[in-house]
């Protein structure tokens, strides 16, 4: 019987090495921002969510960043299109989200975006022992699969707990939320929208 994986949706996820100094700096940058300018709203519950700036701001640290996203962007693309134009534009909005104890992010899409990413700086403290998916990033099948019975063949969630340097890219069509952080330190996490040209 021939078996045809229909509708498959890529989820690509990395630990970014050597980054330790550019994770520090980024999140003492953004925690510093945090205490001092409003939050916007968007899908956050509770903490701190940035201008959509990030990719365009002139700092040492937030230019790495550009580079680094667009550099893991065009590894992606590579891996899941080997045939995709060498003239390939992209364009890109990044943001800050700095959660505390208690924050969350509801379920949301980045419907707009082709590709979107997060980037976790600073993944803040592990979960409790009684709560090991704390403040983990959780995607929902798009397509609204039925789950349980005996034999759960699609799994209705996928579930990624974070450290600091974790990188994971997906559709921006891809429905997730965060489930509430617990913990003393700040979480600092990076997300962005690429579209492509």
């Amino acid at each position: 019987m021939k078996h045809t994986p229909l509708f498959a949706t890529p989820l690509l996820s990395t630990t970014v090495e050597g980054t330790d100094a550019l994770n520090a700096a980024l999140a003492a940058a953004l925690c510093a921002e945090a205490d001092t300018v409003p939050s916007r709203q968007h899908s956050n519950a509770g903490g701190w969510h940035s201008a959509q700036d990030l990719l365009q701001r002139p700092q040492p640290a937030f230019r790495s960043l550009a580079g680094l996203l667009t550099h893991h962007l065009q590894q992606a693309l590579s891996t899941l299109a080997p045939a995709m134009p060498e003239k390939l534009g992209v364009s890109g909005q990044a943001w800050a989200m700095v959660m505390r104890d208690g924050d969350h992010a509801l379920p949301h899409h980045h419907g707009e975006a082709h590709f979107s990413c997060a980037y976790y700086a600073d993944a803040g403290d592990p979960p409790p022992a009684d709560d090991p998916d704390a403040g983990a990033l959780v995607f929902l099948d798009p397509r609204g699969a039925i789950s349980g019975g005996p034999l759960e063949l699609y799994p209705p969630v996928h579930t990624v707990r974070p450290q600091s340097g974790t990188l994971v890219m997906f559709p921006g069509y891809l429905l997730h939320f965060v489930r509430p952080y617990r913990g003393q330190r700040p979480r600092v996490s990076v997300a962005a929208n690429f579209v492509l040209q």
